[in-house]
């Protein structure tokens, strides 16, 4: 069991740096797990030595790309049924105001966790350029897997009507892995998500100089505030009970739809032997 000293040692080896001279890539990995305190609200996701840690990471990194790993996402602040940051409204504004104070460029949000692969992206007004987020999970399993039982489109309908973002560019719900490709000599970046084949199935190019605040200056760009789409009930007290609850309430409505198609498929296929 590791303690909590050593877990604090621990945070200094979560960050590497890759590349020559203006072509580093800092790769920075969060821990979101061991350090929260509380479920919802108003709790803080990293605790303070690791955002101590992190800022002075962005700080000193001399770097031209910036991903950053999360273990749960980031941007869709909107979307029910899902552990993300913005549960925890405070950690999630510290986050943005921490990249803005860096003056980093060419940050990348890296997540995971929620059984589909998905890009989105949000005009940040605390960051002045905007920020992009590419989700992968999982390699092994899929929403689109543990609910063909059900329908084989039924992921699909989820993701794009009440689980679905604002800030959603789009998604892939089969099993998948994210990868990003980086092209310095025409100054681009790939955000990438592909089957279990390696076919690329949804991807968003950017430009790498329009990755920092400066290529928006007097533009016409809208940015918008990072903060408004966060649900009432992530800042009541007992909005962990709400989330269990709508948890079963989903689980015990796809079990019985999908028990009701089961038995009308196995007497369908009796009718048929008849």
């Amino acid at each position: 069991r590791v303690d909590r000293r050593q877990r604090q040692m621990c945070i200094r080896d979560r960050s590497y740096t890759f590349g020559p001279p203006g072509r580093k890539v800092a790769v920075i990995l969060l821990d979101t797990r061991y350090f929260k305190q509380g479920s919802h609200g108003e709790g803080d996701i990293l605790g303070e030595e690791q955002w101590t840690w992190l800022a002075k990471t962005l700080n000193n990194s001399d770097a031209q790309i910036h991903l950053i790993g999360s273990g749960t996402q980031v941007l869709p602040s909107d979307k029910l049924l899902i552990e993300k940051w913005g549960c925890h409204p405070n950690s999630r504004e510290r986050l943005f105001k921490t990249i803005r104070d860096s003056n980093a460029k060419g940050v990348i949000l890296l997540s995971g966790d929620v059984h589909h692969g998905e890009i989105l992206s949000q005009n940040c007004q605390d960051l002045h350029y905007p920020l992009y987020e590419i989700t992968s999970s999982g390699i092994t399993h899929s929403c689109n897997i543990q609910l063909k039982f059900i329908s084989p489109s039924m992921c699909d309908l989820l993701l794009s009507t009440i689980i679905k973002s604002q800030y959603q560019i789009d998604f892939y719900s089969r099993q998948n892995f994210g990868t990003i490709e980086i092209n310095w000599d025409l100054g681009e970046i790939s955000l990438q998500i592909r089957d279990i084949e390696g076919n690329i199935k949804i991807k968003k190019d950017l430009s790498l100089n329009m990755l920092e605040a400066s290529a928006w200056e007097g533009s016409n760009l809208k940015f918008e505030d990072c903060h408004h789409k966060v649900y009432f009930w992530y800042r009541w007290p007992k909005a962990s009970w709400i989330s269990f609850v709508l948890y079963m309430f989903f689980g015990i409505v796809v079990l019985v739809v999908g028990t009701v198609l089961w038995y009308l498929r196995k007497a369908n296929r009796r009718l048929k032997v008849e």
